[in-house]
């Protein structure tokens, strides 16, 4: 009975042992008895000094409810081992030393169910950073027979565990690519083989270094990205580089250095495209005409000063939002989007600047009030404008005249005022209106025609001032036809009319500054020109008129938002005094003329020639016509630079600026020029030899500011080839009883004649050569012409 019993249960244990030995191999299932891996990650490698925590996972086939799960842990000889087994991934390794001696030990699996996970959890007793790199073998079995070790026949898994020396881990280190005026540097950071997922993160830090300074705080990782941040500003060239430490060690080597990208755009200003429709109120504030279509543009330029260039196909980014809610009746457009939404609205709106450093954003409310207002930011390369508030208005009107306040006349005469009514962003009325002006005891009205009206009058004969007083802007009611006076209008300022027979003098010599520079285009201001010159000047009468003159001049009176071009006519104010800003673009000199009256005087300007850093127009030209020249010629070459307004560069190299030539190609060349002259030239010669063929390239490059950004190059290109022969010619004639031919273009060339029937051969013998022979006149004669065998001429003559 016992010896039966006993074989049975034997049989039993040797059927599970088969059972178990069969699954060993089988892919992890619900339905295999366990499956070891990390209870993170993928890795089997962590550093020398890290925890490093195995799961197993039991399967429905285990029996006993998973309480014969073991692991059985190994290692070399020379260091200690703590392992602990819970169903607690966190659970604590303090005291838990199972190897020391020893280097292999079975522990049991505590708490293992069928439905349960249960953890080792292993760390290398004692080490540290520079602790030698081990390995530890764990085998996680099913002890089906209960005797502590592992049987083949037994289910089991192995795994090795790799605790790395920290100098035996290497690293990949990057560094995102920063721009100028970046304010934080960025890189990505990982151990090469380690497993991450089991690290402690905070412990894994990045420190940087820009243009070879380190940063005195290292970061940790932010959704995988480590930033910084100290206070740091990114300047031109800076280089930036970094290393991971993992518990203050370094880990691998630093970083590949990496150069910021410099920007090209120094300088952004947003503002609004002054029309019809909208203008600046501010420095970063802007009127609209209301539920109307405008304009605002940001412009790049590559400085922060007056004859900065602009910078073309920079991106900059629009934010645009409102003060409105939006809806499906109260929309706003953006460079043709409309949007119903206010928060919809586009925050990076992204736009390439054209030529001129321009890039514009349309807009167009529909439904808006008064109280609304929209802002625009915008951004290129870590330049930020302000807001720029964008008001919206109904339209006001101002009415103004031409005379400045002063009008000179002779008694008894008529003369007139003449009257323009504009609104808040400078435009004409087209509202039919009417003037009210009065003068000596007469009130006149005038409707407007497209904005305008001229009131005329008849002067005093008494000599003295007298007042034309504008009375009121007048707007007729549809119904009533009753006329009032416009709402809000602003009414044009006394004009003081003198009556005098006093001719017109100049009591006081005009006077204009001594030198100026050049007067460039600006983005700023009313006028849109730097550079004003004053003139002033000084007549016997109040209210004459003076004239101002001069070639190539631009003139403005006081008050004026436009410009004149060669001259301008403005009433002196009460005390005979009058003013005017010139604006000159040509260097040398400009005189400036003045006329009152009969009276003449004039005054010279001169005006500085631009500096070596306001060049813009570089060309390249030479003697060979058609960029084509012949062999054995000398090449000569002429490089000029000009600024935008035709004026002569001269570029020394004394300031930022730079400039150099090349040639590549044929010939001997000369000294090449390093400068421009003060006609903004240089001159560049090539000696070309008898047999030379093929191409002389001429590269002039310019940069205001030596930098590559703004570098204009100019290439000239010249073909030397020996000139096409002349194309041979055959005029056939007759003169004197005597038929003719003449070859030209064919020295040596062989000629044939054929004359009726007859042949005639011989040898051109120059490049224009006649040959003839005598026949009876009246006789009708085909002749054809051969030279070296090709036929150049058939023709039927009459001889005579």
């Amino acid at each position: 009975m016992f010896k039966n019993t006993t074989r049975r249960g034997l049989a039993i244990a040797s059927a599970l042992s088969l059972a178990f030995a069969g699954l060993v191999s089988a892919p992890a299932s619900a339905n295999v008895a366990f499956e070891l891996k990390p209870s993170a990650g993928t890795s089997y490698t962590t550093f020398v000094t890290e925890t490093f925590t195995l799961e197993t996972v039991l399967g429905s086939a285990n029996p006993n409810g998973g309480n014969q799960l073991k692991y059985a842990v190994s290692k070399e000889s020379g260091f200690a081992v703590d392992a602990v087994s819970s169903t607690d991934s966190a659970a604590t390794l303090t005291d838990k030393e199972v190897l020391s001696g020893s280097t292999s030990k079975v522990i049991s699996a505590v708490g293992a169910t069928q439905t349960s996970r249960n953890y080792l959890r292993l760390a290398v007793d004692n080490a540290s950073s520079a602790s030698s790199s081990v390995t530890v073998t764990v085998t996680a079995f099913i002890d089906v027979d209960n005797d502590g070790a592992v049987d083949t026949a037994e289910p089991q898994s192995a795994q090795t565990v790799s605790f790395k020396k920290y100098s035996d881990v290497a690293s990949v280190v990057t560094v995102t690519q920063g721009a100028e005026g970046d304010t934080a540097v960025k890189a990505t950071a990982s151990f090469t083989g380690v497993n991450e997922d089991q690290l402690t993160a905070a412990e894994k830090r990045v420190h940087f270094a820009v243009s070879g300074s380190a940063l005195a705080s290292s970061v940790a990782a932010t959704a995988g990205v480590f930033t910084s941040v100290d206070s740091v500003t990114l300047a031109k060239d800076a280089t930036v580089s970094a290393y991971v430490v993992y518990k203050g060690t370094k880990i691998g080597e630093t970083s590949a250095t990496m150069t910021v990208t410099n920007k090209t755009v120094k300088a952004l200003t947003l503002s609004a495209v002054t029309g019809d429709n909208v203008i600046a109120s501010g420095s970063a504030a802007a009127k609209a005409r209301l539920n109307t279509s405008f304009a605002l543009k940001a412009n790049v330029k590559d400085a922060a000063t007056t004859t900065a260039s602009a910078v073309a196909g920079a991106d900059v980014v629009f934010e645009v939002s409102t003060s409105a809610t939006l809806t499906a009746t109260k929309t706003l457009a953006v460079n043709g989007t409309t949007y119903t939404s206010s928060t919809a609205l586009p925050k990076t709106l992204t736009i390439k600047s054209d030529a001129s450093g321009d890039a514009v954003v349309t807009l167009l409310p529909t439904g808006f009030s008064t109280s609304d207002t929209v802002t625009l930011i915008a951004k290129s390369q870590n330049n930020t404008t302000p807001n720029l508030v964008v008001s919206f208005e109904t339209a006001t009107y101002t009415v103004t005249s031409d005379t400045h306040g002063f009008l000179k006349v002779a008694g008894g005469t008529e003369f007139t005022v003449n009257y323009s009514v504009k609104d808040q962003w400078g435009v004409l009325t087209t509202k039919a209106d009417r003037i009210s002006a009065a003068y000596a005891g007469t009130t006149k009205y005038v409707n407007l025609a497209a904005g305008k009206a001229a009131v005329s009058f008849t002067s005093t004969t008494s000599a003295g001032s007298l007042n034309v007083t504008n009375g009121a802007l007048e707007e007729q009611n549809s119904s009533t036809l009753n006329w009032s006076s416009v709402a809000g209008a602003t009414l044009a300022g006394n004009v003081a009319v003198l009556v005098t027979t006093t001719a017109d003098s100049f009591d006081v010599s005009p006077v204009a500054t001594a030198s100026a520079n050049i007067a460039r285009a600006t983005t700023s201001g009313d006028i849109k020109l730097t550079n004003a010159v004053s003139l002033t000047g000084s007549v016997n009468n109040a209210g004459a008129k003076v004239t101002v003159t001069g070639t190539g001049v631009k003139f403005a009176a006081p008050g004026d938002k436009a410009v004149s071009e060669g001259s301008i006519s403005l009433n002196t104010d009460g005390s005979g005094n009058f003013t005017v800003s010139a604006y000159v673009q040509k260097a040398g000199t400009a005189t400036i003329t003045y006329t009152v009256g009969t009276a003449t005087k004039s005054t010279v300007v001169t005006v500085a020639a631009p500096a070596g850093t306001e060049g813009s127009v570089l060309d390249v030209t030479s003697n060979a016509a058609g960029n084509t020249i012949e062999p054995g010629k000398t090449i000569v070459a002429k490089i000029s630079l000009k600024d935008e307004l035709g004026n002569a560069v001269e570029a020394k190299d004394s300031g930022t600026e730079s400039f150099g030539v090349t040639v590549t190609g044929l010939g001997f060349v000369g000294a090449l020029p390093v400068a421009l002259n003060s006609s903004g030239e240089a001159t560049v010669t090539v000696l070309l030899g008898s047999a030379d063929e093929g191409n002389v390239v001429i590269t002039a490059s310019y940069s205001k500011d030596g930098s590559t950004a703004n570098a204009i190059t100019k290439v000239l290109t010249i073909a030397v080839a020996k000139a096409a022969a002349p194309e041979v010619n055959a005029v056939i004639g007759t003169y004197n009883g005597r038929w003719a031919v003449r070859v030209e273009n064919a020295k040596g060339s062989v000629v044939s004649v054929k004359v009726g029937g007859n042949w005639f051969k011989y040898t051109s013998l120059n490049e224009n050569y006649l040959f003839s022979r005598k026949s009876v006149v009246g006789r009708t004669l085909a002749v054809a012409v051969y030279v070296n065998g090709q036929l150049e001429n058939v023709a039927t003559i009459v001889v005579k």
